[in-house]
């Protein structure tokens, strides 16, 4: 019992330092980048990189700002509202998710990464069909799924009790033939 205990902690020390040296280095490109876009205000690609690098060390509303000024110097560029998604998706906030990801899966109705970034702001909302529905739909469309979307499919049927378990389960079976 004290090593199923012992082991997240020793994982959670072990990485730490890890997390602590990547976030370092993307607060550094985001340093880089800020002087960058200094030199090339007008330059798309440099907002949308540190957007992403916002992104990853979970200052929100500067990520959000970037992709917005993006899509303002471009509204040509499609996929903000997938990368805004992902943002209010990382951020815990399901709706605001569901909403981008909703505009941008419009024209973009086969895109993998969205459907399951969709399905995780349906699973947040309690949405469990609807979830279910863009997990399997993800999977359908992906030629070598990862095992996680099996199991993020099964956990959320199953969270609807007995009545869906065996869909549950038949679909861990499909994702166990498949893999």
């Amino acid at each position: 019992m004290r090593l199923l205990v012992l082991v997240p902690v020793l994982l959670v020390v072990a990485l730490f330092p890890v997390r602590g040296l990547a976030q370092a280095d993307e607060r550094e490109e985001i340093v880089t980048l800020t002087e960058q876009i200094r030199k090339q205000p007008a330059k798309t690609a440099l907002y949308l990189r540190r957007g992403d690098m916002y992104r990853a060390v979970q200052n929100w509303d500067a990520s959000q700002a970037d992709y917005d000024y993006a899509r303002a110097l471009d509204a040509k560029i499609d996929d903000i509202d997938f990368l805004k998604g992902r943002v209010f998706l990382e951020a815990n906030w399901p709706l605001s998710a569901k909403v981008a990801l909703d505009r941008f899966l419009t024209n973009h109705a086969n895109h993998v990464d969205a459907l399951v970034a969709r399905a995780r702001a349906h699973s947040k909302l309690g949405l469990r069909a609807a979830s279910a529905h863009d997990y399997s739909r993800a999977l359908e469309l992906t030629p070598q799924p990862q095992p996680e979307l099996y199991i993020e499919r099964a956990q959320i049927l199953a969270s609807g009790g007995a009545d869906y378990a065996n869909e549950a389960l038949q679909g861990l079976d499909d994702g166990i033939k498949k893999l």
